[in-house]
């Protein structure tokens, strides 16, 4: 499992033009890691639980029912075989999600190495 993580700048908006950090996620799994993935169903699996990014509360902010209708999309390891990015309004909100992305990403690797095969029977007396 190899992670590549990417602070880009995007600007946004037409007359008020805002500057805002996307730290862009992309992540490249072994064969094996793919095959444990796709075999036992991985990829609805949440591997961070997050709030909704800057663009999202600009668009909750323009249209408030939205807000209430759609919850904030979490990491899963769906996002994580695609490729992911989150977008943020400061560098220093960047700098503390990445932090958050790998300590969550560290336990990723364990969790796929525990789901490639059952867990052995064993017989012992007490």
């Amino acid at each position: 499992m190899r992670v590549t993580i990417n602070h880009e700048q995007r600007n946004s908006g037409l007359i008020f033009k805002k500057t805002r950090i996307a730290v862009v996620l992309s992540i490249q799994f072994s064969e094996e890691e793919l095959a444990t993935i796709k075999t036992r169903k991985l990829k609805s699996t949440v591997v961070l639980e997050r709030k909704w990014d800057a663009t999202m509360r600009e668009k909750a902010a323009a249209h408030p029912e939205y807000y209430d209708t759609v919850p904030p999309p979490n990491l899963t390891v769906g996002d994580l075989l695609k490729g992911d990015t989150y977008v943020c309004d400061t560098p220093v909100e960047a700098k503390q999600y990445e932090a958050k992305l790998i300590d969550a990403l560290k336990t990723v690797k364990p969790f796929i190495e525990g789901n490639q095969s059952a867990a052995q029977s064993k017989s012992f007396e007490l």
